[in-house]
């Protein structure tokens, strides 16, 4: 949840043994999780690769970089970066501060090489649970701050954890600005006029969230499933109509908990996705930061993932609907930006066979690469080792 630099990186030397490492605050003011860990019983493994340069540490260091870009991710033709799952509060210092001021996470995030973010302000900020003109006033705020701080290089999407009546917490994104109150206000409709903002929804039910999504085009994805807020989802609600409709595109992917005895990231939402497959619902993994405010005293990249979207350009911000079209239509991978994969075929190669083909770019030696297919009831994997790139 948190990305703040505290700068405990430790080392010594001494009668010819060198030491260093890094070592986390102990403060019981924080509420600590074990995030970075291996289960009880079995091998943690804490790999790392080290560059030996006799130049100066300068040099050796712009070495390493080369295999993190950069500590940026890389431009790829016919792609661009999507980020989701931002609570940066940006809405209100925008209210307070002016729209032309410009917030402290922009200059991080565009030299990171992110094209685009969908940021979730209203968690924690604002009002989102209000249901008078306060809410409305503050979604047509955030439309506007985001309008403001978007150019030719850099788009701001409008998202909201929402974490109402569907189950869990889930995130829920329109292609174009909708004004909507998370309950029915007193004596209030479904649907009423508003003088101001038009259409406006006041949603009392999963029922009602569910139509006002298929109504505006919007689309809604489990934002960490089986953890945190949402343990136990969506599990607990694959019967539904909105889980099984296409415009629930899945569920959240990020490498917590980094499981360190596993060779993989992110087993967790992986699992996940392989029990769904083999019920047969199509569904997909976004990758998801879900951190707060940050600036370029922070680290980030080395926590980060992005999505890689088929575009060849970025939509202005009336048009951020572009980004979420090839979005719900799988067309992107995600990446914690070391491997990138811009092409990858499934063909039939005869009635029981599928041949996968990949072109992939990557800067560390890889371990393995990885087929996983499911027959409807097991999932089965097919491992190439790659230990000798």
């Amino acid at each position: 949840d948190f990305t703040s630099n505290l700068g405990y990186v430790w080392h010594r030397a001494w009668r010819g043994r060198a030491a260093l490492g890094i070592r986390q605050l102990r403060d019981e003011n924080w509420q600590f999780y074990p995030w970075v860990n291996a289960p009880p019983g079995r091998p943690q493994r804490m790999s790392a690769f080290f560059v030996l340069a006799t130049d100066s540490p300068e040099t050796a260091l712009a070495h390493v970089l080369r295999f993190t870009n950069g500590d940026r991710f890389r431009a790829l033709d016919g792609y661009k970066t999507l980020s989701t799952h931002w609570h940066l509060a940006y809405t209100v210092q925008a209210m307070a501060n002016g729209f032309e001021w410009m917030p402290p996470f922009k200059p991080v995030l565009k030299a990171m090489g992110v094209d685009a973010s969908m940021i979730m302000d209203f968690h924690g900020d604002g009002h989102p649970n209000d249901l008078t003109d306060l809410r409305l006033d503050e979604l047509h705020a955030y439309f506007g701050a985001l309008r403001a701080q978007s150019d030719a290089d850099f788009l701001l999407i409008p998202a909201e954890e929402a974490n109402v009546h569907l189950g869990g917490h889930w995130a829920l994104v329109f292609p174009k600005p909708v004004y909507w109150f998370m309950n029915r206000p007193q004596n209030g409709a479904f649907v009423s006029p508003h003088p101001k903002y038009g259409t406006v929804y006041s949603v009392a039910d999963a029922k009602e969230m569910f139509e006002v999504v298929r109504r505006e085009g919007g689309y809604m994805y489990q934002t960490h499933p089986r953890t945190k807020g949402s343990t136990g989802f969506p599990d607990r609600i694959l019967a539904t109509d909105h889980f099984r409709d296409a415009s629930y595109l899945g569920a959240g992917w990020k490498a917590m908990p980094a499981d360190l005895s596993s060779p993989r990231l992110g087993d967790r939402a992986f699992d996940l996705l392989d029990e769904l497959s083999n019920q047969g619902l199509r569904k997909r993994l976004l990758g998801e930061v879900d951190v707060f405010q940050f600036d370029h005293t922070h680290e980030l990249y080395a926590h980060m993932n992005v999505n890689y979207v088929k575009l060849d350009r970025l939509p202005s911000f009336e048009r951020w609907g572009d980004v979420l079209a090839p979005l719900a239509k799988g067309e992107f991978f995600t990446t914690t930006g070391e491997v990138l994969l811009p092409d990858v075929t499934l063909a039939s190669s005869s009635a029981t066979e599928i041949v996968a083909r990949a072109r992939v770019l990557w800067t560390f030696p890889l371990r393995f690469a990885e087929v996983v297919w499911g027959d409807g009831q097991n999932t089965h994997r097919e491992i190439i080792e790659l230990a000798d790139t």
